[in-house]
């Protein structure tokens, strides 16, 4: 069995999980509570073009699952409190679920949720190391260049024709076929929504996923360790090839992130951005405060230049993630022991939100609606589960490898971008999210199994 974990065998599942990953934030970037509100995929075009069931990700991740089953070891080292922490969350988010206020939104979120926990277990037990496992890259890599190409494709035109067809739409002036298939996916319906609308009639690009804010989300999590397993798989090419390749990843990621609009995407990249040149060893350390200063200033300057505007306006999202998040805090105060049930802000946030707030399917904020959803144990566990995974391997990981420390670096700023997204509930961000932190963990704890080491 010990060959089966480093052999032909590893390496092909492994670069299975990646590819199927990589395909996640293709197809898979809508939340799981949106499950069944447009009809599944009909024909190989609609395949190709439009975004699948949550349910095909979960019958491609079981598959994958019983495929690593050979390959499963108990990870050594790892506290117990870590182990413990998302097998409680788990369990407690099906006890919540029997008093939901809606059962069949829980349901499908709590199946999400096992999914999480499964991708999670993945990379915890059936890998060896970030490293030994950078076969899983290409498919991430792969993915996400395919993301950034989408989002190039919006912001020189795609957006445009995006707006003009749904014109057309509206107006009856496409085919008849075309107009009957575009009825029969709920086009209609896409574009009756305040965010349909918004999308199509914002600048902001969103490339294969839900929204601005969750391409921001996917290009903070998966960018560094990108960059990093790229610059690793080609050390043995020229100096100018690596470079260009890293080059054209890292700058098309920073392009889409800044056409994307997001704002505390835009913060926690200069936060990601100020670190690692604080970090590195080519700055002699004397100039290293002043470059992380001068960083922070340019950062927040750029923010305010480029969002004027929006701040004139008075921050319209902020104050409404507020009423959110005071919602959400309600919604626990009245059931402080299982909530409302996973995945039911909305039913909570219908009775509270004031009369001129738009509604909001989501908290913002995937702690909050832990709280809201599953009541105390559920939110303490949640937490646990992330930011105790977080600070333990900052605290206790020697591990000097560039891919486990900019691996490391994209999870901490997806941790952040939580505290004001809903990053949870999209399986294209969760399911590699937590495939990561299984991984670093199982390799922080097990160092002997990573003797090969690079600054």
């Amino acid at each position: 069995m010990a060959s089966a974990r480093t052999g032909p065998f590893h390496k092909v599942v492994i670069g299975l999980a990646g590819l199927w990953l990589g395909l996640t934030l293709l197809k898979f970037g809508n939340p799981v509570i949106f499950e069944g509100l447009l009809p599944p995929p009909s024909n190989l075009n609609e395949i190709i073009h439009f975004g699948w069931p949550a349910e095909w990700g979960w019958i491609g991740s079981i598959c994958l699952g019983v495929a690593a089953l050979a390959l499963i070891r108990l990870p050594r080292g790892v506290p117990m409190w870590l182990l413990l922490a998302p097998a409680v969350w788990l369990c407690w988010q099906l006890v919540a679920s029997f008093d939901s206020v809606n059962p069949a939104v829980s349901r499908l979120t709590v199946i999400h949720f096992a999914a999480t926990v499964g991708w999670f277990c993945f990379g915890l037990m059936a890998c060896h190391s970030v490293r030994s496992s950078k076969v899983m890259w290409v498919g991430l890599a792969l993915g996400l260049c395919l993301v950034i190409s989408s989002g190039f494709d919006q912001q020189f035109g795609g957006l445009d024709s995006q707006r003009a067809y749904a014109e057309k739409f509206l107006r009856g002036e496409l085919p008849p076929d075309e107009q009957a298939a575009a009825e029969a996916q709920g086009f209609r319906r896409v574009l009756e929504s305040p965010l349909g609308r918004h999308k199509l009639m914002s600048p902001r690009i969103y490339g294969t996923l839900f929204y601005p804010n969750t391409l921001a989300g996917v290009l903070i999590l998966l960018t560094p360790g990108v960059l990093a397993a790229v610059h690793l798989g080609f050390r043995e090419a020229s100096g100018v090839t690596r470079n260009m390749l890293i080059g054209l990843i890292g700058g098309g990621a920073a392009l889409c992130l800044v056409w994307s609009g997001s704002k505390a995407g835009w913060l926690i990249g200069m936060m990601m951005t100020g670190w690692l040149l604080f970090m590195s060893a080519a700055i002699p350390a004397k100039w290293r405060r002043w470059v992380l200063v001068v960083v922070i200033i340019s950062g927040l300057g750029g923010l305010v230049v480029r969002d004027l505007d929006y701040f004139k306006r008075g921050a319209r999202s902020v104050g409404a993630r507020a009423d959110y998040w005071q919602a959400a805090a309600a919604a626990f105060v009245d059931n402080p022991l299982t909530g409302t049930g996973p995945g039911t802000f909305a039913d909570t946030y219908r009775e509270r939100k004031p009369d001129a707030a738009e509604m909001a399917r989501l908290a913002h904020n995937d702690f909050i609606q832990q709280a809201s959803d599953s009541g105390a144990i559920g939110f303490f566990a949640y937490a646990l589960w992330v930011v105790g995974s977080m600070c333990w391997l900052f605290i206790h990981s020697r591990n000097t490898d560039r891919l486990f420390l900019m691996t490391w670096l994209g999870l901490a700023g997806w941790a952040m971008h939580s505290l004001g997204e809903f990053g949870l509930y999209i399986p294209a961000v969760a399911w590699p999210a937590f495939f990561l932190l299984g991984l670093l963990l199982r390799d922080a704890a097990n160092p002997i199994d990573t003797p090969e080491r690079s600054g």
